[in-house]
């Protein structure tokens, strides 16, 4: 609710879920609802459930399921750390994923690394291709600012942009900037 109260109705909040938290999904959509409840401003439209590639692939069926009622709810869906787990390509045609999120790792090597690279554009390539957003993690350079911006990489995250701040510090940082 603070982030709408500071202006920014159209901001999206990223939630991390353990494969724990989210094997038990009756509960976890409990206390979704109950956080809703409790903070009426705060709209499901506006959060973006992560999940690591491995809690995707334990059962697909159910994983699917749970997946489909997170999004009935109005969640996003988004594949944290994208390539380094077990990246079976047949889950991102199963699943309802709206996001992935190419891992820090291949972002870091992706200047100095043909494989890195390569890795980094077939993302991009098959992001776009399935109409998912894309956000690279761990930019901490201009170059790698600039190479996914030729690559046409929706959005990126990391040092480069900001480092990470307490919400006092971030309030105050979004009322210098507007």
């Amino acid at each position: 609710e603070a982030l709408i109260d500071l202006g920014l109705k159209e901001t999206s909040v990223s939630v991390n879920v353990a494969a724990q938290q989210f094997q038990h999904s009756d509960h976890l959509r409990d206390v979704l609802n109950q956080a809703f409840e409790a903070h009426p401003k705060c709209q499901a439209e506006l959060f973006t459930i992560e999940l690591t590639e491995g809690t995707l692939i334990e059962d697909i069926q159910a994983t699917s399921d749970a997946l489909e009622t997170l999004k009935k709810l109005g969640f996003s869906i988004s594949i944290d750390d994208f390539g380094t787990g077990y990246s079976s390509l047949n889950y991102l045609k199963k699943l309802p994923v709206d996001q992935l999120k190419i891992d820090k790792s291949f972002i870091q090597g992706m200047l100095s690394g043909a494989n890195d690279q390569a890795i980094v554009t077939a993302i991009i390539i098959i992001a776009q291709k399935l109409n998912m957003k894309l956000v690279a993690e761990g930019v901490e350079t201009i170059e790698q600012a600039q190479f996914l911006l030729d690559q046409d990489c929706e959005f990126a995250q990391g040092y480069y942009y900001h480092k990470p701040l307490p919400f006092d510090q971030l309030s105050q940082l979004i009322s210098d900037l507007n």
